[in-house]
């Protein structure tokens, strides 16, 4: 992982974590993520586990290569400012 930082959505205005990856983990998700992207509902979906807490629950539908993505939690609102900033805090190698 390169960064995560916590931000609020520009769409609905929710809190979320926007996780870049290294170029050796973009590569490793893009594989994932593409391995599960044409099996059935819901076999193409991951989990977020961080801490044993699940933070999301995405499917996927083709390969994620752009070593981007958002964690927005499980459900709408799983997030405060608090919540995404102590997630981010957790996920950034740098910090």
């Amino acid at each position: 992982m390169r960064s995560a930082k916590a931000e609020k959505s520009t769409t609905d205005g929710t809190w979320q974590v926007e996780v870049t990856l290294s170029p050796a983990d973009r590569t490793r998700f893009a594989a994932l993520t593409g391995s599960i992207a044409g099996a059935p509902v819901p076999r193409n979906g991951f989990a977020i586990v961080i801490d044993g807490k699940l933070w999301g629950r995405p499917s996927v539908t083709s390969s994620i290569t752009g070593g981007r993505f958002e964690i927005v939690g499980a459900y709408v609102g799983d997030l405060t400012s608090a919540t995404a900033h102590h997630l981010a805090h957790r996920l950034d190698p740098g910090k």
